[in-house]
């Protein structure tokens, strides 16, 4: 079922949605994107974001990977995270997903002076929540870097440059599925 406060979005409206907030933090630096993405940087110093690692209430249980207070404008990630530097960074965009794609509707849902954290309640994933994955993906593999380097195998060239241009993701492997959360026929 479908939670009628968020909007249904195609990917092409999250990837560009990505790539805007990837071009307004590069025109303040000089210009061109540059991988890695970097997450933190965007987050605190341009978006004005706390990032608390917590091991605490929600996020005692590792299924709960992080969360977005927009009211005291802080990204929790769990403290389980914390080594694995692909996860922590996908978590982190996946936060930013949630600021860009649904931060005005949440607001206006939440009963006023009521404290809240953006974070799924239960085991299921809302749609939201695959939204703010897409966002990630696009956000930390933006397209317009990668079909140069494109090859004829999405999976080789993921395998391949992976070092390169995904140095936080902590293995093949984790670069592999961040890969896959993209649509493959776009790249």
């Amino acid at each position: 079922m479908t939670d009628q406060r968020y909007p249904e979005l195609t990917d092409d409206a999250i990837e560009r949605a990505s790539n805007k907030l990837l071009h307004e933090f590069f025109a303040t630096c000089g210009g061109e994107i540059t991988l890695p993405v970097p997450v933190e940087r965007i987050a605190e110093k341009f978006l004005g974001y706390r990032i608390e690692l917590t091991d605490q209430g929600l996020f005692a249980d590792p299924a709960f990977l992080g969360g977005v207070d927009f009211q005291t404008e802080t990204i929790f990630v769990n403290a389980s995270v914390e080594n694995h530097d692909g996860r922590y960074a996908f978590t982190i965009a996946h936060e930013l997903g949630h600021h860009v794609l649904h931060r005005m509707q949440f607001l206006s849902y939440q009963p006023e002076g009521e404290e809240g954290i953006m974070c799924r309640s239960s085991t299921k994933r809302p749609m939201i929540e695959y939204q703010a994955d897409r966002f990630a993906a696009h956000y930390l593999c933006p397209l317009r870097r990668l079909k140069p380097r494109r090859e004829s195998s999405p999976e080789n060239f993921v395998l391949n440059t992976a070092p390169t241009l995904w140095p936080h993701a902590s293995s093949q492997k984790a670069a592999l599925a961040m890969y896959r959360v993209r649509p493959c026929a776009t790249v």
